[in-house]
């Protein structure tokens, strides 16, 4: 057994229009060896419609919350190091 998975899993298939649409997610499971559970995150990754033809397409779900996640450490850390820069320039009176 690994301490991390990740798996794609597919969600109920929804008649609507004369199509059939079924939302896709991504699980990522980090689990702790010896004991019970773990860290679990599902992510919503993609919905693919099937047409009343049988083509198929698949259109990714926008997660502009994972991006804002990235860029605030990075904006955290910038405004630290300037801080630290302007404290360590200041000069005693």
């Amino acid at each position: 057994m690994s301490f991390f998975q990740k798996q794609m899993r597919a969600g109920e298939a929804v008649a609507f229009g004369g199509r059939q649409i079924v939302p896709l997610s991504v699980s990522r499971e980090l689990m702790i060896p010896g004991k019970p559970g773990g860290l679990i995150v599902n992510r919503p990754h993609s919905v693919t419609v099937i047409e009343a033809d049988g083509s198929e397409r698949s259109i990714p779900v926008p997660r502009p919350a994972s991006k804002i996640q990235f860029i605030l450490p990075g904006l955290m850390l910038f405004i630290l190091i300037i801080k630290l820069i302007t404290r360590a320039n200041r000069r005693p009176s």
